[in-house]
């Protein structure tokens, strides 16, 4: 059991503590260098600017809760100030280049392709991609070597990612380690979202060939393969995602794949599975279950089916289970009603989410969205906080709308 000092008391700083304490250790506080947190605290423990840790604690390892290239800032600076590597629970070497925290990190497995998943919104250029083939090993040969040819174009400020706002020079870790993974299959699905731009565009032009692809695409081999090549952070996130994997045939064996890492499981809770409930009993798993209404008549007609009552026992069950959980709510014209609100607030007094995640269709017009979705964005969220329930905004609401309704619920 190690004293430990969190640095970085700002977005991950929850997630930071959680791994913390995850691994039996103790945290000491938070460090930060700025005035107002240091003032209000973080997570119940004080502040501290790096010279007061240092001064007040002489017996500590240190963990940076920001995500690179701001992480690799901290390491320098902390370094700078005689704090060595072997001190730094979290350490990674880091080189100067100009590349993205997505192309250093992150993947999206969608359909037949290998993605490099950039992230929303208008301002990011196309995710790259590469086609996979039936063959594992060879669909990781070429997704790597299309990393390196992307990695070479940026040198010289061309290729797919040139003009991207997410393309940055600064520091980078200095070996390759994919930190999330995104199995994101289009088929099957059991719902129609009215916002789901897979099942409402994606699904209409799959072939019978790619849809047998999809059913036996054998994703266990292919997480085997990025291990074997030490490709995988020992921190890896996997997110399943898009089609729903209640449903897949290939279910069990995608589950098995998955149940050492930290897994994000999105699912409509349809069919409820005993494995889910086991994996996401996990301090680092969680399930996502965007329920978007609180009422059997708004569900039904954003899901397009009227599955309400298997859905809520089936997350009841999930809850009974000791499950974590986060409920969605994809605010759209239809779902503002008291109504919606206020069962939506009542079930999730009862099984006790981790969070509730605000969110708008990411394929609206954020300039001209309209008041009454971010009104009801800014009641829910006080309402949720009033009644002791944990609320992320997803910055899915556009830049300017993201940071009012986050000011009008947090303050």
């Amino acid at each position: 059991m190690k004293n430990v000092i969190l640095y970085g008391a700002g977005a991950r700083a929850r997630e930071g503590y959680n791994a913390v304490k995850a691994q039996g250790d103790i945290p000491l506080c938070f460090c930060d260098e700025d005035v107002l947190k240091q003032k209000s605290g973080c997570l119940g423990l004080p502040v501290l600017s790096l010279e007061q840790a240092t001064t007040k604690y002489k017996d500590f390892l240190v963990y940076v809760t920001p995500l690179p290239p701001v992480k690799f800032d901290i390491i320098s600076l902390l370094l700078d100030n005689g704090i060595g590597k072997e001190n730094i629970i979290n350490y990674e070497e880091s080189v100067i280049k100009t590349s993205c925290r997505s192309l250093e990190s992150n993947i999206l497995i969608f359909d037949h392709e290998f993605h490099y998943c950039c992230g929303l919104g208008t301002l990011h250029n196309p995710p790259p991609n590469v086609r996979m083939t039936d063959n594992i090993k060879e669909s990781v040969d070429r997704f790597l070597e299309y990393r390196r040819q992307l990695e070479d174009e940026l040198k010289s400020n061309g290729g797919a990612c040139a003009g991207c706002c997410e393309v940055k020079t600064g520091y980078f870790p200095k070996y390759y380690k994919i930190k999330s993974i995104s199995f994101s299959p289009s088929y099957p699905c059991n719902l129609r979202c009215r916002y789901c731009d897979v099942v409402n565009e994606t699904q209409k032009h799959l072939t019978s060939t790619v849809k047998q692809w999809l059913k036996d695409f054998k994703f266990d081999l292919l997480i085997n393969e990025l291990r074997h090549r030490n490709l995988l952070d020992e921190n890896c996130t996997i997110e399943l995602s898009a089609g729903e994997i209640c449903i897949n045939p290939r279910c069990d064996e995608i589950l098995d794949a998955v149940k050492d890492f930290n897994v994000i499981l999105f699912s409509n809770c349809t069919v409820y599975v005993d494995k889910i409930s086991e994996i996401c009993r996990q301090p680092h798993s969680f399930l996502l279950e965007s329920l978007d209404a609180g009422t059997r008549e708004t569900y039904a007609k954003i899901k397009g089916v009227d599955a309400w009552d298997k859905v809520i026992a089936n997350v009841r069950h999930y809850a009974d289970a000791g499950a974590n959980i986060h409920l969605k709510y994809v605010v759209t014209n239809e779902n503002v009603s008291n109504a919606d609100l206020f069962g939506f607030v009542e079930l999730c007094k009862e099984i006790k989410p981790q969070y509730v995640r605000l969110s708008c269709d990411i394929h609206s017009d954020f300039s001209n969205l309209p008041q009454t979705i971010i009104a009801f964005a800014i009641i829910l969220g006080r309402v949720c906080i009033e009644n002791g329930i944990s609320v992320l905004v997803l910055d899915h609401f556009g830049k300017a709308n993201d940071n009012f309704i986050k000011s009008q619920i947090f303050g």
